[in-house]
Protein backbone atom coordinates (compact mmCIF):
# COMPACT_ATOMS: atom_id res chain seq x y z
CA UNK A 1 0.00 0.00 0.00
CA UNK A 2 1.25 3.59 -0.44
CA UNK A 3 2.95 5.65 2.40
CA UNK A 4 0.62 8.27 1.57
CA UNK A 5 -2.55 6.99 1.67
CA UNK A 6 -3.25 7.24 5.20
CA UNK A 7 -6.99 7.57 6.85
CA UNK A 8 -6.41 11.33 6.82
CA UNK A 9 -5.86 11.89 3.30
CA UNK A 10 -8.49 8.91 2.42
CA UNK A 11 -11.06 11.05 4.82
CA UNK A 12 -9.89 14.51 3.53
CA UNK A 13 -10.67 13.65 -0.08
CA UNK A 14 -13.79 11.81 0.36
CA UNK A 15 -14.58 15.37 2.16
CA UNK A 16 -13.73 17.58 -0.52
CA UNK A 17 -15.67 14.90 -2.92
CA UNK A 18 -18.55 15.66 -0.61
CA UNK A 19 -17.98 19.36 -0.56
CA UNK A 20 -18.27 19.69 -3.67
CA UNK A 21 -21.73 17.67 -4.17
CA UNK A 22 -22.72 19.80 -1.24
CA UNK A 23 -22.16 22.95 -3.06
CA UNK A 24 -23.68 21.69 -6.50
CA UNK A 25 -26.89 21.08 -4.24
CA UNK A 26 -26.67 24.25 -2.96
CA UNK A 27 -26.33 26.30 -6.41
CA UNK A 28 -29.83 24.45 -7.25
CA UNK A 29 -31.36 26.45 -4.04
CA UNK A 30 -34.24 28.60 -5.67
CA UNK A 31 -32.45 32.30 -4.60
CA UNK A 32 -35.08 34.90 -2.99
CA UNK A 33 -34.10 37.43 -1.32
CA UNK A 34 -35.63 38.45 2.13
CA UNK A 35 -35.46 42.30 4.01
CA UNK A 36 -32.04 41.54 5.63
CA UNK A 37 -30.46 40.55 2.05
CA UNK A 38 -29.48 36.87 2.95
CA UNK A 39 -31.01 34.56 0.06
CA UNK A 40 -31.83 31.16 1.21
CA UNK A 41 -28.92 29.58 -0.50
CA UNK A 42 -26.64 31.78 1.66
CA UNK A 43 -25.94 29.57 4.70
CA UNK A 44 -25.49 26.16 2.88
CA UNK A 45 -23.08 27.64 0.03
CA UNK A 46 -21.06 29.14 3.20
CA UNK A 47 -20.76 26.06 5.25
CA UNK A 48 -19.72 24.32 1.74
CA UNK A 49 -17.17 26.55 1.48
CA UNK A 50 -16.05 26.12 4.43
CA UNK A 51 -15.95 22.18 4.15
CA UNK A 52 -14.04 22.90 1.35
CA UNK A 53 -11.32 24.43 2.90
CA UNK A 54 -11.08 22.49 6.11
CA UNK A 55 -11.05 19.26 3.21
CA UNK A 56 -8.01 20.73 1.72
CA UNK A 57 -6.56 21.66 4.93
CA UNK A 58 -6.52 18.14 6.13
CA UNK A 59 -5.56 16.86 2.57
CA UNK A 60 -2.30 18.90 2.90
CA UNK A 61 -1.77 18.84 6.55
CA UNK A 62 -1.99 14.27 5.48
CA UNK A 63 0.10 14.53 2.73
CA UNK A 64 3.23 16.30 4.68
CA UNK A 65 2.80 14.05 7.71
CA UNK A 66 2.80 10.90 5.56
CA UNK A 67 5.79 12.33 3.55
CA UNK A 68 7.71 13.49 5.98
CA UNK A 69 7.31 9.41 7.64
CA UNK A 70 5.30 10.04 10.62
CA UNK A 71 2.67 8.38 9.75
CA UNK A 72 2.10 5.18 12.49
CA UNK A 73 1.37 1.44 11.63
CA UNK A 74 -2.41 2.49 12.99
CA UNK A 75 -2.84 4.89 10.76
CA UNK A 76 -3.33 3.41 7.09
CA UNK A 77 -6.82 2.83 5.87
CA UNK A 78 -7.81 0.23 7.66
CA UNK A 79 -8.76 -2.81 5.74
CA UNK A 80 -11.88 -3.39 7.40
CA UNK A 81 -14.47 -1.38 5.14
CA UNK A 82 -17.73 -3.05 6.30
CA UNK A 83 -18.04 -0.62 8.90
CA UNK A 84 -18.05 2.25 6.78
CA UNK A 85 -20.15 0.70 4.53
CA UNK A 86 -22.63 -0.25 6.85
CA UNK A 87 -22.64 3.16 8.05
CA UNK A 88 -23.00 5.10 4.71
CA UNK A 89 -26.48 1.86 4.69
CA UNK A 90 -27.87 3.36 7.54
CA UNK A 91 -27.66 6.72 6.54
CA UNK A 92 -28.98 6.78 2.92
CA UNK A 93 -31.96 4.35 4.58
CA UNK A 94 -31.83 7.26 7.01
CA UNK A 95 -32.31 9.74 4.09
CA UNK A 96 -34.96 7.47 2.49
CA UNK A 97 -37.13 6.77 5.88
CA UNK A 98 -36.82 10.46 7.00
CA UNK A 99 -40.44 12.19 5.06
CA UNK A 100 -42.44 8.77 5.57
CA UNK A 101 -41.59 8.15 9.04
CA UNK A 102 -41.07 11.85 10.74
CA UNK A 103 -38.28 13.10 12.60
CA UNK A 104 -38.51 11.36 15.84
CA UNK A 105 -39.60 7.91 14.94
CA UNK A 106 -36.32 8.18 11.94
CA UNK A 107 -33.51 9.84 14.19
CA UNK A 108 -34.48 7.49 17.27
CA UNK A 109 -34.61 3.96 14.74
CA UNK A 110 -31.34 5.74 13.51
CA UNK A 111 -29.27 6.72 17.18
CA UNK A 112 -29.79 3.59 18.06
CA UNK A 113 -29.58 1.22 15.67
CA UNK A 114 -25.40 2.56 14.80
CA UNK A 115 -25.08 3.37 18.26
CA UNK A 116 -25.83 -0.33 19.54
CA UNK A 117 -23.67 -1.48 16.11
CA UNK A 118 -20.77 0.59 16.49
CA UNK A 119 -20.35 -0.24 20.39
CA UNK A 120 -17.04 -1.42 20.97
CA UNK A 121 -17.35 -5.49 21.44
CA UNK A 122 -14.37 -5.26 24.37
CA UNK A 123 -16.72 -3.15 26.31
CA UNK A 124 -18.84 -6.01 27.39
CA UNK A 125 -22.13 -8.09 26.53
CA UNK A 126 -24.54 -6.87 24.83
CA UNK A 127 -27.44 -7.65 27.15
CA UNK A 128 -30.66 -5.97 27.78
CA UNK A 129 -29.63 -3.53 29.58
CA UNK A 130 -27.25 -2.32 27.41
CA UNK A 131 -29.81 -2.10 24.73
CA UNK A 132 -32.42 0.00 26.94
CA UNK A 133 -30.14 2.02 27.94
CA UNK A 134 -29.18 2.66 24.05
CA UNK A 135 -32.63 3.55 23.60
CA UNK A 136 -33.43 5.43 26.26
CA UNK A 137 -29.91 8.01 25.05
CA UNK A 138 -31.35 8.05 21.73
CA UNK A 139 -35.00 9.19 22.61
CA UNK A 140 -33.08 12.07 24.58
CA UNK A 141 -30.70 13.13 21.49
CA UNK A 142 -33.80 12.78 19.92
CA UNK A 143 -36.06 14.69 22.09
CA UNK A 144 -32.94 17.32 22.52
CA UNK A 145 -32.52 17.74 18.86
CA UNK A 146 -36.53 18.27 18.40
CA UNK A 147 -36.47 21.14 20.83
CA UNK A 148 -33.61 23.11 19.44
CA UNK A 149 -34.69 22.93 15.39
CA UNK A 150 -38.12 22.88 15.61
CA UNK A 151 -39.06 24.83 18.88
CA UNK A 152 -35.50 27.07 19.09
CA UNK A 153 -35.10 27.56 15.15
CA UNK A 154 -39.04 27.08 14.53
CA UNK A 155 -38.01 24.71 11.70
CA UNK A 156 -40.51 22.11 9.73
CA UNK A 157 -39.47 19.15 10.52
CA UNK A 158 -41.42 16.05 9.30
CA UNK A 159 -43.81 14.00 12.02
CA UNK A 160 -44.97 10.67 11.59
CA UNK A 161 -48.77 11.54 13.33
CA UNK A 162 -49.02 14.81 11.97
CA UNK A 163 -49.06 12.58 8.48
CA UNK A 164 -51.97 10.50 9.34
Amino acid sequence: MKKWLTKDVCSAIFLLLFSVWWLWGASAIKVQSFDNGLAADYMPKLLGWLLVVLSVVQLVLGLLKALKGEVRESDPVPKNHLVMLGLLAALVAYCFAFKPLGFIVCTTLFLFGTTSWLNDPKAGKKDVIFFVKQLVISMVITAMLYLIFAVGFKISLPTLWLQM
